[in-house]
Parts: C-alpha cells; structure tokens; sequence
C-alpha cells in the first residue's frame, strides 16, 4: 500500500474515533516514505491531540529535520516539545523538584511563549516566569555559542522586541 492509502485511513480511522488505529497508518506510511516531512506533521498533530506527546514530539521533530527551511514544522516542533517540557515539569512538581520543573517550564515558556500552561505552572511553583526564561536564554546562548539567533529568536525573554 502507497503512502497516500495509509494516510487515508489514518483520517478515517481519526473520523472514526480510532486513534491508535490512526497512529499506526501514520507510522505505516512513514515506514512507507520516510524522506516525506508531511507524513511526521500530520502523524504529529494526531499523537499531540491524542496525548502521545513522546511520539509527537518525536516526529515533529524529524519533520523539522528533514525540512529545516519549514517553519510550519520547526515551530510546530517547538510547540510540541514545549508541551512534553509542560508534562514532564507537572511530574516533577508532584515529586517534589521544584528546581527541575522551574527549569523544565522557563524552557517551554522560551519554546512556545503561548503556552499558557507553562506560564501558569511556573507561577505555581513561585518562579517569576520571565526572570527564569531571562536565565534560561542566557544560560544556552553561552551553552550553543551562537548569541546572535539565539537572541533574535528570543528576544521577547529580555523585553525588547523588533
């Protein structure tokens, strides 16, 4: 079966209500063409809504790869790993690490600055979400070496803006 049948019955099977039936046909077909981007994206939005985040995250993320001029799938990437960050701080808040969740959601707030649960997380555990997202940029511009995107491309961190 082409990739083009495995993706239609990946939206029937959506329709249908079947969504783990959805995620494999979507796995199939990226098994099928594993160079095509679309495929990872849309097995993405489905596994996101489904909250499969792992593999969400996964695959939008290989998308992202395979595409790297696409901003569609880097920042829809960005949103999908914001959102894993958001999962795996709630786990931490509930365990008692409230540095790592700290951590954890000033990273997804600088992902995904609209993502309201990270804001909100990061208030419950008494963090001031921008002094933290302020750290967090700073701590990997001088981590990646790259200052210049890494400013530009957070620069809503630090209040400037343009």
């Amino acid at each position: 079966m082409d990739e083009k049948r495995f993706v239609q019955s990946a939206y029937a099977y959506i329709y249908l209500g079947l969504y783990d039936a959805a995620l494999e046909a979507f796995a199939r077909a990226i098994l099928t063409n594993p160079d095509n981007p679309e495929l990872y994206y849309r097995g993405s939005i489905t596994a996101r809504r489904n909250d499969r985040l792992r593999l969400a995250d996964h695959w939008a993320k290989q998308a992202a790869l395979i595409a790297p001029g696409n901003r569609l799938y880097a920042e829809h990437w960005q949103s999908v790993h914001a959102s894993r960050l958001v999962a795996v701080a709630r786990r931490a808040i509930v365990r008692g690490r409230k540095a790592l969740a700290t951590r954890l959601l000033a990273q997804a707030a600088v992902l995904d600055p609209l993502n309201p649960e990270a804001s909100q997380l990061l208030a419950t555990v008494g963090a001031d979400e921008r002094l933290v997202a302020k750290s967090y940029v700073l701590e990997s511009e001088e981590s990646n070496g790259d200052r210049t995107s890494n400013t530009r491309r957070h620069r809503w961190c630090d209040g400037t803006h343009g």
